[in-house]
């Protein structure tokens, strides 16, 4: 995983950039087709860190499907780049133009962390794991976020991270309860 964010002493990434898109089932046609083949190769370029290329790929999907993928594509993007305003724009625009595709909750809840907007970050990673709680990516995160950001809340952290590790293994989850455990140590 080339880009990883650190958040206080705990690790989070970007959910589109593990996950990828899912897409709802709608819109037929070849320009959904090749929209949705676009998502699937900007998320690949996402993860290589070919920003400009996953730019390209997600404006492309959203401008032939209007899909709301694209534009949480493009938050993802902008994000990376450190644009927040113009990421925060996509994500909210993303679920507004379809409130069943709820993977920006998740996206801007760690945009809102990592600006520092806690009780908006806390919020939305409440959202996005009553809208997806098998998202592993989102309840990782939140438990991070929970261990580092909130005073008194380190077990709940620890409580999530180990639910996330539960739903789906990855190095990132297994880093962060490697670091909790030294804290927890060095404390004693």
């Amino acid at each position: 995983m080339k880009h990883m964010y650190r958040v206080g002493a705990l690790v989070v990434v970007c959910v589109v950039m593990l996950c990828g898109c899912l897409p709802p089932p709608q819109l037929p046609g070849p320009e959904r087709a090749k929209a949705l083949q676009l998502i699937d190769q900007g998320t690949l370029q996402l993860r290589r860190g070919e920003l400009r290329k996953a730019q390209a790929s997600y404006q492309m999907a959203y401008d032939l499907a209007k899909l709301p993928q694209g534009l949480d594509g493009l938050g993802c993007v902008a994000l990376l780049r450190g644009e927040y305003k113009i990421a925060e724009d996509y994500f909210k625009t993303a679920l507004e133009r379809d409130e069943s595709y709820d993977t920006p909750l998740g996206n801007l809840a760690l945009l809102y962390d990592l600006m520092g907007r806690h009780d908006e970050a806390r919020e939305y990673y409440r959202r996005a794991l009553a809208a997806q709680p098998l998202n592993v990516r989102a309840r990782g995160n939140f438990g991070a976020f929970l261990a580092d950001k909130e005073v008194g809340k380190e077990f709940e952290g620890e409580r999530e991270i180990l639910h996330a590790q539960a739903l789906g293994n990855n190095p990132i989850i297994e880093e962060n309860l490697r670091r909790l455990a030294q804290r927890r140590n060095s404390r004693s």
